[in-house]
């Protein structure tokens, strides 16, 4: 199938959407087939399986976590640059909000929200390569807070996005994105 407009939203039993705000994980898989179905055996998987259920466990991870948070994996393509190639996500928290509105006809009846499901604080990740979209989703949330064009407040930079790279950091050149991205964080921080 075609990875164009698919990602899996996990909503972990425990969670509680009623607040109509969640705080959501924004994962970005590595260069592989993502979260569809393997036809055949490839890399930790058999036939049939799907990465987030048989190896990565990301349901398991969340609810171990003890946070209440939603993931949302959007789904690269394997023949694309870095995974995502023309599906960049230029805007997280559009895309991340995008997605949720899907979420709650799917949800059991008892634990829909009443109105629309939206993301509080995304915590972005990256595993291989996954990496560059994962940097370039955390940065479009720091400078500003998502969705907004004023700087941020102290406060709202405080609980900005997240990074967390996993073996995501494949070059030269995306070790010096980071570095120079991470390095402007801090001197941000610094300054405030």
């Amino acid at each position: 199938e075609s990875a164009a407009g698919r990602a899996i939203v996990i909503v972990p039993d425990g969670v509680s959407v009623a607040s109509g705000t969640v705080e959501v994980l924004l994962h970005f898989h590595g260069l592989n087939l993502g979260y569809r179905e393997r036809k055949t055996p490839a890399g930790p998987g058999p036939a049939g399986s799907v990465r987030d259920v048989e190896t990565d466990l990301i349901p398991q991870q969340l609810a171990s976590s003890g946070r209440s948070m939603v993931a949302v994996l959007p789904q690269g393509a394997a023949d694309q640059p870095y995974g995502f190639g023309r599906f960049n996500i230029a805007d997280p928290l559009a895309y991340v909000n995008a997605v949720l509105a899907l979420v709650p006809p799917h949800l059991p009846t008892e634990r829909r929200p009443a109105g629309t499901l939206t993301a509080g604080r995304i915590v972005v990740s990256g595993h291989s390569g996954g990496g560059p979209n994962a940097v370039s989703a955390a940065t479009a949330g720091q400078a500003a807070p998502m969705g907004s064009a004023t700087p941020a407040t102290d406060a709202q930079w405080a609980n900005s996005s997240p990074l967390f790279l996993f073996d995501a950091i494949n070059n030269q050149s995306e070790l010096r994105t980071v570095r120079s991205q991470v390095e402007s964080w801090l001197n941000e921080d610094l300054a405030r």
